[in-house]
């Protein structure tokens, strides 16, 4: 069964970012209204405007495997469904075999 047939209707309780204000209380953050929201704090913290949600997402989770995270760990934090949409950040984390096979060779 598809996963949306399987969850059913959503519900106002089913939203992670809700309006607080009057007007809209209760009602779903637009993602518009989150773009926004983040390049405004991209400019308060000197930030370079060209980032964004996802590019900041891509970078935590390769950080998370370069910093030695064992795949599944990293597709479990990351939300995603398979390893192998986690394994497509490996390919950035070659830089590190360098630096690991030095350290290796100083303890020996």
């Amino acid at each position: 069964m598809p996963y949306l047939e399987q969850r059913g209707p959503i519900g106002q309780d089913n939203y992670v970012f809700v309006y607080n204000r009057k007007s809209k209380k209760g009602w779903p953050v637009t993602s518009r209204q989150v773009y926004r929201v983040f390049k405004d704090y991209l400019e308060k913290a000197g930030l370079p405007k060209e980032r964004t949600i996802h590019g900041m997402r891509h970078r935590r989770i390769t950080t998370w495997l370069e910093d030695g995270f064992l795949l599944k760990e990293g597709q479990l934090m990351a939300g995603h469904s398979s390893a192998s949409v986690t394994e497509g950040y490996t390919h950035l984390v070659g830089k590190n075999l360098l630096e690991k096979q030095r350290e290796i060779e100083r303890r020996e």
